[in-house]
């Protein structure tokens, strides 16, 4: 195991070393895996389908200087700041596409419990505590290479999260503060002894960490990954260039996490398509988003579409007949 430490809590630097890192992973430049452990000044990460407009107050987060960013995985928008830790894990991906949440929050969620939290995994992607969830997980793949990053509520500022988010009904009720508390909580308040997030991070990082090497970032490493950052990550085109007006628009919420497709259609034809929602992509979602443009909105057609781009093995937990249902009637 590599340690890098990012030195920086900076949310669109640190995605940026995530990516570089992984290119670098990727090439066996770094031979890997690589860990991170970091901070963010307060920040709401998107995950990389959804829709900022729906899922972020984005009025209050301006005017409380939040920064909002886009991850490069899927799932669900997260509020963090430095109450709270964030954990990356970057790896060669040995079975290209495949999501495996499992391989990597079980020794996040055997370090807790070995300091006392009894927390355990659900069944998608987050770790709880007593029905409350401290941590939430995602992943993404490029090449063969695999980030997996989660968070780590530590004494993250609730209220905050709660300003800052407009999650929809179905995640968070809309009967404020007490309904979060009810979901969320703070692993600082499950320890048997107080610590301070800096601690805490000690602590994690002597259990997550076996027959570690630590790799100092250049500066070449850190321009590398500052120009990934301003030019991916920080740009308006990531962050907000898809959110477009379109005529049809189905959701559904599944297993697999909640997916809406928007879609224009010309000529009986789909002209234009998106999907956006918490799922997780097993692939890259612009094959299927081209096989659909041009494909006649006709269910046989449609069909036909999704199997060509093998659209059952792209999303996690998410079939085909359930695709099917935030396309067409």
């Amino acid at each position: 195991m590599i340690y890098v430490e990012t030195g920086s809590t900076d949310a669109y630097f640190n995605f940026g070393l995530e990516q570089y890192l992984m290119e670098r992973v990727d090439a066996g430049v770094i031979p890997g895996p690589v860990l991170l452990f970091w901070q963010t000044k307060p920040t709401l990460m998107v995950g990389r389908f959804q829709n900022i407009h729906k899922e972020v107050n984005e009025r209050y987060a301006k005017s409380k200087g939040i920064q909002i960013v886009r991850r490069a995985s899927g799932g669900g928008t997260i509020y963090t700041d430095m109450g709270g830790w964030q954990f990356s894990h970057i790896t060669r991906n040995v079975n290209f596409d495949e999501i495996d949440f499992a391989e990597y929050t079980k020794n996040v969620t055997a370090a807790l419990c070995a300091m006392g939290v009894n927390a355990y995994a659900n069944g998608r992607n987050d770790i709880l505590v007593d029905g409350k969830k401290i941590s939430g997980n995602a992943q993404y793949v490029m090449r063969k290479g695999k980030v997996h990053h989660g968070s780590l509520l530590f004494q993250t500022d609730i209220n905050e999260m709660v300003a800052a988010l407009t999650p929809s009904k179905d995640k968070i009720t809309s009967k404020g503060i007490d309904s979060v508390r009810q979901r969320v909580g703070n692993i600082a308040d499950y320890l048997k002894t107080d610590m301070t997030p800096g601690q805490f991070k000690e602590e994690m990082l002597g259990r997550l960490l076996q027959n570690v090497q630590v790799y100092k970032l250049t500066e070449q490493d850190r321009e590398a990954a500052q120009k990934i950052a301003e030019e991916k990550f920080g740009s308006w085109e990531w962050n907000y260039g898809s959110q477009l007006v379109f005529e049809v628009v189905r959701e559904r919420k599944f297993a697999g996490g909640k997916m809406e497709c928007c879609l224009n259609i010309k000529d009986g034809k789909i002209d234009r398509c998106i999907f956006y929602g918490d799922f997780f992509c097993q692939g890259d979602i612009d094959v299927l988003i081209d096989r659909l443009v041009g494909t006649d909105y006709h269910e046989s057609a449609i069909r036909s579409a999704l199997r060509e781009a093998r659209a059952d093995q792209m999303f996690h937990m998410i079939s085909e007949d359930e695709i099917m249902e935030c396309i067409i009637l």
